[in-house]
């Protein structure tokens, strides 16, 4: 699906999932997209392929489903060449490239060469010094190179600390232009809490804004919840007003 394009005008609301169930609780509540994942893996923990196939089964009811695979550095690329023939309407997906090495755009390449129906989202960790990851640079220059429709900026630690604790709100209005004049789309999660998204959305106007913690009730690894995911949902499009 290398031709898929991410903009949206208000922003869509992504929810991370963990299952078929918390999928159907988060359309429930009002999410736009899906993004399916292992919160207890890290960041970017990657799901079962069972969760995935379920999950794939109701991929018609929202505006886009995305994956994540873990880490590059984790990545069996094999187990993954079978298994995207199981999942034809998977829009794009994740690798997050915390302590990547010095030829991680090489293997990236590889991916994209090995599954171009898959759109790749670009990871860009706003806590880079913790992730030993790439800079902003490098990694733009990579969305560029592989055809990536947008850059994610995440943290790759969940310590407490949010997106907001590593860059400004000006500089994520900078950002979002720079990627404006490139044509790519713009998502923004790092365990954004509720009372940031308003100054968020409004400032910074990402295409996506992606929760998990803010959804869940007690934390990222406990329960999804319909009235938060519904909350969450009313504040984006209050924010867009």
């Amino acid at each position: 699906m290398t031709d898929f394009v991410i903009k949206f005008s208000p922003p869509k609301l992504l929810v991370s999932v963990r299952s078929l169930g918390e999928a159907l609780a988060a359309l429930q509540g009002g999410c736009d997209w899906l993004d399916v994942k292992e919160p207890s893996a890290g960041s970017l923990g990657a799901a079962s392929l069972s969760t995935l196939q379920e999950i794939s089964t109701i991929s018609g009811s929202f505006a886009g489903w995305s994956a994540a695979l873990g880490e590059l550095t984790e990545l069996s690329d094999y187990q993954w060449t079978d298994a995207f023939q199981t999942l034809p309407n998977l829009n794009m997906v994740k690798i997050g490239l915390s302590h990547c090495g010095p030829h991680w755009r090489q293997s990236l390449a590889q991916f994209r060469r090995n599954h171009p129906q898959i759109s790749l989202a670009m990871v860009y960790y706003a806590d880079r010094l913790n992730a030993q990851s790439p800079s902003w640079d490098e990694t733009i220059q990579a969305a560029q190179e592989l055809g990536s429709p947008i850059v994610l900026i995440d943290t790759f630690l969940k310590n407490g600390q949010t997106l907001l604790d590593f860059i400004s709100l000006e500089e994520l209005m900078i950002l979002r232009q720079q990627l404006s004049n490139l044509n790519l789309g713009f998502a923004l999660a790092g365990s954004l809490q509720s009372e940031q998204i308003p100054r968020i959305a409004q400032a910074a106007h990402p295409d996506l804004v992606a929760v998990r913690g803010a959804a869940c009730k007690s934390g990222r690894n406990s329960e999804l919840c319909v009235s938060r995911v519904a909350l969450l949902k009313r504040i984006l499009n209050q924010a867009d007003d």
